[in-house]
């Protein structure tokens, strides 16, 4: 099988399963916050900051989301390339103010709010990897600012359902939120790449799935720390680690030189960090 074709295949495998997932959320039918949505094991406030350890272990998404820009700026790459990175670390900075906010005083709105620019940051991690080993265009600017639209179009569909119906849906958003770990997994080894390798996106999805579980798990892991934290406070560590480990990765080439993306002129010399290219090299 020619690496085109390769390509091809894997590009149907990942619309066939977007398109499943949005079929089955559609089936679904409504998901809406429940009952409870607001509760977490840790509201103990921290001087005059209440629910302390929510509101303060949303920072290091402000640190690493800087430190990732500054790396972006710096990073010798096509613009179509370097965009979504970009775009990608100063979305964590909203992301981290607005969920801070959510978990000061815990309400409906906030946490919609909130959603949305964890959705789209999300998503833009999306069209980083699918600009790197599909084709340059998932970084345009047109694309992104789809993407955009379509996370405000999700956000005002929760704000219009939740005026006529009683309770928001939520849908729209999930979709967008869910799209990287649905289908990042199904292109890291099949789709050559030539910044991250394979390996470099592992890490990150298992960073992501600890994340969701340690979220799920929020009571338990407080109980089995015995109090020391909470499992959704490491929740917002392991996402700030994760975006951490995308900024240090970003600009490591990968040793195989990879396939160009379709429609993609090749890159040619280009100047990279040379702070760590050894280790990164040996580790793609």
């Amino acid at each position: 099988m020619t690496a085109e074709l390769t390509r091809r295949c894997t590009m149907a495998l990942l619309s066939s399963l977007a398109l499943a997932t949005l079929v089955g959320l559609v089936a679904l039918g409504p998901v809406t916050l429940q009952v409870g949505a607001h509760l977490f094991a840790d509201e103990r406030p921290l001087g005059w900051v209440p629910n302390a350890s929510n509101v303060l272990t949303h920072l290091p998404l402000f640190a690493v989301g800087w430190w990732g820009w500054r790396r972006m700026r710096a990073l010798d790459a096509p613009a179509d390339l370097k965009r979504p990175w970009s775009w990608f670390f100063v979305a964590a900075v909203p992301a981290g103010l607005l969920g801070g906010l959510y978990h000061w005083a815990p309400d409906d709105t906030r946490f919609v709010l909130s959603q949305m620019t964890r959705s789209f940051t999300s998503v833009l991690l999306l069209c980083v990897f699918l600009a790197e080993r599909v084709d340059r265009r998932w970084g345009s600017r047109p694309v992104l600012l789809g993407w955009l639209a379509a996370t405000l179009l999700g956000g005002l569909w929760w704000a219009g359902t939740r005026h006529i119906e009683g309770a928001g849906d939520l849908r729209p958003l999930l979709w967008i939120g869910l799209s990287p770990l649905l289908l990042v997994p199904a292109g890291i080894w099949r789709l050559p790449g030539s910044r991250m390798s394979g390996a470099h996106w592992l890490v990150v999805l298992l960073l992501f799935a600890v994340a969701h579980l340690l979220q799920w798990a929020d009571v338990a892991v407080m109980l089995a720390l015995d109090g020391a934290a909470s499992g959704h406070a490491l929740h917002h560590l392991a996402l700030a680690g994760c975006i951490g480990w995308l900024a240090y990765c970003a600009d490591a080439p990968v040793r195989a030189a990879a396939p160009a993306p379709a429609g993609a002129e090749p890159e040619g010399a280009t100047a990279l960090s040379t702070q760590r290219s050894t280790s990164l090299n040996t580790s793609s």
